[in-house]
């Protein structure tokens, strides 16, 4: 972070902000179960990508319960936090 005082203006890497907010998400927010459009919305993607990423190997976390996708909000934060580091 650097700071300009005589502005009063401090830039931030863009990174750093999404880390900080996946951070306050992943600690402050109940464990929620997602749906796949629910998941598709946090992963900024549609659900017919996600379920592709899903059946072609990706490492999203996820459960399939008979033909449903089910995700849990603090394990796709905490994903989306280690794809960034």
């Amino acid at each position: 972070m650097m700071e300009i005082p005589a502005q009063g203006i401090v830039l931030v890497d863009v990174n750093d902000l999404r880390d900080l907010f996946i951070q306050v998400m992943e600690n402050n927010k109940e464990d929620e179960t997602l749906s796949l459009e629910q998941a598709a919305a946090i992963l900024k993607t549609n659900k017919d990508t996600l379920v592709n990423d899903i059946n072609n190997g990706s490492t999203i976390p996820y459960r399939k319960v008979g033909r449903i996708y089910k995700f849990s909000s603090k394990a796709i934060y905490r994903w989306l936090g280690e794809q960034n580091a």
